[in-house]
């Protein structure tokens, strides 16, 4: 069996981390993706899904200190059922959260525990000037030691 989810979207929020009583890292973010379709009027819809991203350890500490809201990611994980106790007693699956915005609209967001993130170009590293990259940091792949491979 496999149950896997793959997103790419933009953070709507600046991720929070925080530490369970044992100490163990948790970050938390909110993430947009897009969808979009050409409706039986030739109109072009698009359709925002809202999703609840957890992410543990030094995978969470690092989505904190790197990405901020509107950053593009991807994220590989597993989505994470809200569960109820029905009426007989049992745990029964709730689905997505449902919730109400401030334009008082429904929305609803679904909630994944990421395995992988991968950080994406952002529009506000697209936006800065070619002169930008200069300031990249010397790493051991940029040095130039005279070996040729």
């Amino acid at each position: 069996m496999l149950e896997k989810v793959m997103l790419i979207g933009n953070l709507t929020g600046d991720p929070e981390l925080r530490y369970t009583p044992t100490n163990q890292a948790v970050a938390n973010c909110g993430l947009a993706t897009d969808a979009s379709y050409t409706d039986s009027n030739g109109t072009r819809v698009k359709r925002t899904k809202f999703w609840r991203i957890t992410a543990w350890g030094k995978l969470g500490e690092n989505l904190v200190a790197y990405k901020h809201k509107g950053d593009a990611i991807y994220v590989e994980g597993d989505i994470t059922a809200k569960f109820v106790t029905g009426k007989n007693g049992e745990l029964q699956c709730n689905g997505p959260e449902v919730w109400t915005a401030q334009d008082g609209s429904s929305r609803a967001s679904f909630e994944v525990t990421a395995q992988v993130i991968k950080y994406l170009p952002s529009k506000r590293q697209a936006d800065q000037p070619d002169d930008a990259t200069a300031a990249t940091p010397v790493t051991a792949s940029t040095v130039d030691d005279g070996i040729p491979f």
